[in-house]
């Protein structure tokens, strides 16, 4: 499952500064060892600093497996942890649902 994650702490609380807190929170977090150990692909992590806040997209077969992947972070601010469908999955499945989805068009497509 994909799930999307927006951290967001206040500045003062911020590592940027701290390079021993950096590195058991911003540094883990981002590296390939943490991904392994707690189970979570990432497919990408964005940070925005002037708003202090990171953006993760992240893919795991359970929800406290990206509680885990987080864990480092949670003690800086809050997370905001939403699972997420690809857009066509979820339209596709909708017009079928309505009635909308004939066997196939001209491209071949199932709508």
């Amino acid at each position: 499952m994909l799930y999307v994650v927006v951290h967001t702490h206040k500045p003062e609380s911020c590592p940027i500064d701290k390079p021993e807190i950096l590195k058991n929170t911003f540094s883990l977090i981002s590296s390939a060892e943490h991904s392994k150990k707690t189970g979570v692909n990432v497919f990408g992590s964005y940070h925005a600093p002037p708003e202090h806040t990171l953006f993760f997209i992240l893919e795991a077969d359970r929800y406290e497996k990206i509680l885990d992947f987080m864990k480092p972070l949670m003690t800086l601010g809050t997370a905001n942890i939403v699972p997420v469908s690809p857009l066509g999955n979820v339209v596709e499945k909708w017009l079928d649902v309505l009635g909308f989805l004939s066997e196939s068009d001209n491209s071949g497509k199932k709508w």
